[in-house]
């Protein structure tokens, strides 16, 4: 009998431990490292923490910042009420660009999250609306500054003009950081609203990142 008991306990022991380890995994699990921008160097590394959250780490500091409020889309949980069903809305970043021009660096984030909570409601079955930010990092990693612009935003009607592969199976696409148009150190997005007959263009500048974002004219379609 003592020996099936101390054989209990083991199992019980391990089962406690694999739990707790699990359990460790799954509180990590939701931090997803961004990828570097692919023509600058990766100044600071920052991670995807679900629900237009993120995590910003350089040389041991690190910074948590909710960017929820500032993305066009739903950052919460989706829900279709025709079956009542809830899912989790995933939200994505992609890093567009960092600068450093001292004392502070600059860093720009493509945000994707779905256009609508309602899965049934206005745009609910179309593609990602997409949010680029702008960040402003003292060398603490806290927030000086902040911008945000929707480049695809539904409910506006707003659509960037950039050329994407349409690898959906639902025929729609998604606006990623590889389409954006950079004419050497200026990215330049070119978008429509509205009527979608008049076209302005919106351009940040890496080598004088603290201006931001900027909208110009582009001119009208042919």
């Amino acid at each position: 009998m003592l020996k099936d008991e101390k054989g209990f306990q083991a199992v019980s022991t391990a089962l406690l431990l694999g739990a707790i380890g699990l359990a460790g995994s799954c509180a990590t699990g939701k931090a997803h490292p961004l990828r570097p921008p692919t023509h600058s160097s990766m100044l600071v590394s920052i991670e995807n923490l679900d629900e237009g959250r993120i995590r910003v780490r350089r040389a041991g500091r690190k910074q948590l910042i909710d960017l929820a409020r500032d993305i066009s889309g739903c950052t919460g949980r989706t829900y279709d009420h025709t079956v009542n069903e809830e899912y989790e809305a995933s939200v994505g970043f992609e890093i567009v660009d960092e600068t450093e021009k001292a004392p502070y660096t600059y860093v720009v984030l493509l945000a994707s999250a779905p256009p609508n909570c309602n899965v049934q409601g206005q745009c609910g079955a179309g593609g990602p609306d997409t949010t680029l930010i702008w960040l402003k990092l003292t060398r603490d990693l806290s927030l000086a500054g902040k911008q945000a612009f929707a480049i695809d935003d539904c409910r506006a009607n707003r659509h960037a003009k950039v050329a994407r592969e349409d690898d959906s199976e639902d025929g729609y696409v998604e606006t990623q950081a590889k389409d954006l148009t950079w004419n050497g150190d200026t990215l330049q997005i070119e978008f429509e609203e509205g009527d979608e007959t008049s076209i302005r263009r919106l351009v940040y500048d890496r080598r004088d990142p603290e201006i931001g974002f900027q909208q110009v004219p582009s001119g009208k379609q042919p």
